[in-house]
């Protein structure tokens, strides 16, 4: 119990907790399956007239407009958000929760070699 209440331990925890977890694949799900159609908009001529925070722009990596003219767009690589995704979700499935928790939990402790237990 100790251990649970020192703020590296709680932050070590806390960054195997599920819901950590769950945001990661989410957004590497996005970013592999996405749509791409607002980015695309940008290249129309009349974008200037779409309001940006209507726009979901999650799969975008850079905007540029060089000074010759026109938008240059870079997306994120999928191929690398997929090789991710599918790294994560074979590593959640062959790691229980349970066992991330006690693994942070011996972490801190080799960590913290001070504290009774």
């Amino acid at each position: 119990m100790r251990l649970l209440g020192l703020p590296s331990v709680r932050k070590r925890v806390s960054a195997q907790s599920p819901l950590y977890g769950t945001q990661a694949l989410a957004g590497l799900r996005r970013l592999a399956f996405g749509r791409i159609n607002d980015a695309l908009a940008l290249l129309r001529e009349d974008a200037s007239e779409i309001p940006a925070d209507r726009l979901d722009l999650f799969n975008v990596a850079e905007i540029k407009r060089p000074k010759g003219g026109g938008v240059e767009i870079k997306f994120f690589d999928r191929l690398e958000a997929l090789c991710r995704l599918a790294e994560l979700e074979t590593r959640a499935g062959s790691e229980s929760s349970a066992d991330s928790f006690f693994e942070a939990l011996k972490s801190s402790a080799e960590v913290n070699p001070d504290v009774e237990l």
